[in-house]
């Protein structure tokens, strides 16, 4: 019978273990017990010095000082290469050759080899480059400059770490502007005060104009007031607007890895409708008020309105004095149906001209015992109900109800009739009781709770003092 023909693997399986294995180079150290190592997959690698002929497997980062110490060990007092000394101690050769390097820089110099044991990103658990001081003081600045408003991107953080070091005369890359993604991940790990997010945006004048006496005085104002008139949460609302677009925002998508998705929408710039309503804390809603750009509402401009809301029209699309006087109006009405009326009630809103500067609004409130309270100034996007939470899910839920009818309707132009569609799915799924119960409770208005508003919103301008201070040192220094 003749022999079967090995196949080509078979053949250098069977050489490779004829192979006659390579003698290890005898050291003082080769006797030394096996260490049991995780590595980053959870199994357990044995790990004896001769044993590891390879660092194929190895994880970046995996190594500890010990094993770079004694891998310079077999290099500095048994004359081993480098390679082979990587190798023996478990550390990718590519790492030790570079610390190889600076250690025999590092002894020339008669400087001290410990801190070079270690990850020059500083590892998980102690820092390596910076001192833990220097380290806790990177940290306090990169606290207040994201307090100020001008936080520290990690692009710019790497960059300004790089600069930091070689201004306190430590050891970094000439070659790069800027420290390792290891260095800023681990230093992260070693501050778990710090997370990195995006922020939310803010204009100057709501970011610089809390004050913290303000918002106190106005608490004790409300306070008096609930005291005095004994307040049930059906006689407790707030009014406020805000302008929805007809244009559907571009919104992460599955896609392919190749190419720019795109994101098609009905024209370049979308129509504004400003939407409008009073609420309680017990949960009840008037029927909103919108209000669309023209010089007067059309009747087919109702087609798909329900019978029960209100329309307005104005030249810019925004409330002015004439229709925040209407709405006033549908108010009483609406607190009649509510039997209401005739007894005190309270009506919070915000600083707004047609709002606050609207005297005929002010004497028609008086006269049916409606106590009308302002927010301070630039404050309503943390005290105000409305704005602090309600008004954000509704126009997220406005946003997905104008996407699927951009899809369905193959970006036809939504127009002035057919708004209402898509925007009464929107309202009618957001605008829960519970929703609106929520929004009074976050900024403590009911129950009165004036610790629900966060110290965050008071520390913007003191930051800024030191922020500039910091910056003036760190010029003055740089000179």
């Amino acid at each position: 019978m003749p022999k079967r023909k090995e196949s080509k693997q078979g053949a250098r399986e069977k050489g490779r273990r004829s192979k006659p294995k390579k003698r290890e180079r005898e050291s003082s150290s080769s006797e030394e017990e096996v260490h049991y190592t995780p590595t980053k997959s959870g199994s357990v690698k044995a790990i004896q010095m001769g044993l590891q002929s390879s660092h194929r497997g190895t994880s970046l980062g995996q190594w500890t000082p010990e094993q770079m110490r004694q891998a310079w060990m077999l290099v500095d007092e048994h004359n081993y290469s480098v390679s082979a000394a990587a190798r023996r101690a478990n550390i990718p050769v590519s790492t030790f050759k570079d610390r190889a390097r600076k250690l025999k820089q590092a002894k020339a110099e008669g400087k001290d080899l410990t801190p070079f044991f270690g990850h020059m990103s500083g590892g998980k658990s102690l820092p390596r480059l910076f001192s833990l001081a220097e380290e806790d003081e990177l940290t306090a600045h990169l606290m207040i400059m994201a307090d100020s408003g001008f936080g520290i991107t990690p692009q710019e953080f790497r960059g300004t770490v790089h600069q930091w070091a070689k201004l306190l005369g430590k050891s970094v890359s000439q070659e790069r502007d800027e420290v390792s993604y290891n260095f800023q991940n681990w230093f992260a790990e070693r501050h778990p005060e710090l997370k990195i997010m995006g922020p939310s945006e803010i204009s100057k004048y709501r970011a610089t104009a809390p004050s913290r006496e303000a918002v106190e005085s106005f608490f004790e104002l409300v306070e008096n007031l609930y005291n005095k008139y004994k307040f049930q949460p059906n006689q407790i609302f707030n009014i406020d607007e805000t302008g929805m677009t007809d244009q559907p925002k571009g919104q992460k998508i599955f896609c392919r890895r190749k190419g720019i998705p795109l994101c098609i929408v009905p024209g370049e710039r979308g129509q504004l409708t400003t939407v409008m309503a009073f609420a309680s804390v017990a949960g009840t809603q008037s029927a909103p008020m919108l209000i669309m750009k023209g010089k007067q509402v059309l009747e087919h401009w109702k087609t798909y309105m329900p019978p029960s809301w209100y329309l307005f029209a104005s030249d810019s699309g925004y409330v002015n004095k004439d229709i925040f006087l209407s709405a006033g109006r549908i108010f009483i009405r609406f607190l009649e149906k509510q039997k209401l009326l005739g007894q005190h009630v309270v009506l919070f809103l915000d600083g707004h001209p047609s709002h606050s500067f609207n005297y005929k609004f002010a004497m028609m409130m008086a006269a049916h015992k409606i106590h009308v309270v302002t927010f301070p100034p630039h404050c309503t996007h943390f005290m105000q109900p409305y704005d602090a939470c309600i008004l954000a899910k509704l126009k997220s839920t406005w946003q997905s109800s104008l996407r699927a009818w951009n899809r369905e309707h193959v970006t036809k132009k939504l127009n002035k009739e057919q708004f209402f569609i898509p925007f009464h799915r929107a309202w009618r799924t957001t605008m829960t009781p519970q929703l609106l119960q929520a929004g009074f409770r976050q900024v403590g208005l009911w129950p009165l709770d004036p610790e629900r508003i966060s110290d965050n919103w008071f520390t913007v301008s003191e930051s800024l003092g030191k922020m500039t201070q910091i910056t003036t040192d760190y010029v003055a220094c740089d000179c």
